[in-house]
């Protein structure tokens, strides 16, 4: 699952990004649009996200978070055909099409970008499980902000050279096979997609509910360690202070306090 995960980082923002020097120039061609309207279109996906942003908790609740994550690619693939008026599938070249389009990008970003993360997690806690929280958290946030800047890089680039060469429409239907292609290896791959929580989300959260006691039980470890190595410290220099010789090596807390008892009990007035 985790090279999945840095796979649809590429393909989301690379998609989003593939937009930036393309669209804009594309909806021009369509008459009434102007500076105005094309803001607008632009705006539309990050509105759509924001909104449906929240919903995805509730999407994860229900359904496996592969399978959110599934749903929402094949979501994606649907509005970049319709970004694109596909001609692959013989779409008429209209702006209502692409207005619908970026409204399912941002709907369906959400849905990929959001559950795939913890979906990392799992898989290398799963893979390395001798790796502490903080190294977990830095490994896999680094690779998915890495993908990120690649997808946001490449996303241009591509898109200035394809279009350039066969056209918006047909640069489109060239993203949209490439999502294609992520969704069937996703399903061979990874596979027992089910609608409702299937077994792999519930082991693993079992996994993360077994990480989150481990991690606790060891703070509290760490904290009583640290507690009777500030009580030893105390008492052996209250032992020192009144002459009495205390051994250089570790010893243990009971037998610290016993000296200290045996002292003031000797030191007490007859």
């Amino acid at each position: 699952m985790f090279v999945f995960g840095l796979f649809s980082q590429v393909l989301v923002y690379g998609a989003i990004a593939f937009l930036s020097p393309t669209l804009s120039l594309h909806l021009t061609e369509y008459d009434g649009f102007d500076e105005f309207w094309v803001g607008m279109y632009f705006a539309v996906p990050s509105v759509i996200y924001v909104l449906n942003t929240p919903a995805v908790t509730f999407y994860c609740r229900v359904m496996s978070r592969r399978t959110v994550v599934f749903i929402g690619m094949f979501i994606f693939c649907i509005s970049i055909f319709m970004i694109g008026t596909s001609p692959l599938l013989q779409m008429t070249d209209n702006s209502k099409f692409i207005f619908f389009g970026l409204v399912f990008l941002g709907f369906s970003a959400g849905m990929v970008v959001i559950p795939v993360f913890p979906e990392m997690l799992a898989s290398i806690e799963a893979r390395f499980p001798e790796m502490s929280v903080e190294d977990l958290n830095n490994v896999a946030a680094g690779y998915f902000n890495s993908c990120l800047g690649i997808g946001e890089a490449t996303g241009p680039i591509f898109a200035s050279v394809m279009t350039a060469e066969i056209g918006f429409r047909h640069a489109e239907d060239i993203l949209g096979v490439l999502v294609i292609l992520y969704l069937v290896f996703y399903f061979i791959l990874l596979g027992n997609l089910k609608l409702f929580k299937c077994g792999c989300e519930e082991e693993s959260e079992n996994v993360d509910d077994q990480f989150i006691d481990a991690n606790d039980n060891l703070l509290k470890s760490s904290k009583e360690q640290i507690t009777d190595y500030i009580a030893e410290d105390f008492i052996r220099s209250r032992l020192s202070a009144s002459g009495v010789v205390v051994p250089a090596e570790k010893v243990s807390l009971s037998s610290l306090h016993s000296q200290e008892n045996r002292r003031s009990s000797l030191s007490l007035p007859v």
